[in-house]
């Protein structure tokens, strides 16, 4: 993560991406989302504010008016001093339009932004790019 990652272009121009902190009925609504892209192995609530609870932690989500339809989380790992990104989607009619991309190049974006030289990849990702 020594290189600077280079801004992916939005091509779908309705889509507004940004950093959400998630008030208690936003979680709710992003684990409901959360669920059809995972409907066998959703994250649940525990998991998210375990999430939520780790150091620089954020949520990158894209919407479509007030439909969620892409996220990515990212952190600081507490046992090895590098950045972590989970929890990568996109929702099936949104894929194959560089979103999932998108997500991912903000959340290397914002580990750098942070500090961090190096990240652990978690393998719960669930996008066609």
């Amino acid at each position: 993560m020594t290189e600077e990652v280079n801004a992916f272009e939005n091509s779908l121009q309705r889509i507004e991406i940004r950093h959400w902190k998630m008030n208690k009925e936003e979680q709710n609504q992003y684990l409901q989302t959360e669920k059809e892209i995972w409907p066998d192995n959703p994250l649940g609530m525990e998991r998210l504010l375990e999430f939520k609870g780790k150091p620089n932690w954020t949520a990158i989500t894209a919407f479509d008016g007030k439909d969620i339809v892409g996220g990515i989380m990212a952190w600081e790992d507490l046992e090895e001093p590098v950045g972590v990104i989970e929890d990568l989607f996109v929702k099936e009619t949104y894929r194959k339009l560089g979103l999932g991309r998108n997500l991912l190049t903000s959340g290397l974006t914002y580990l750098q932004s942070v500090g961090f030289k190096e990240m652990s990849e978690e393998k719960r990702f669930n996008i066609e790019l």
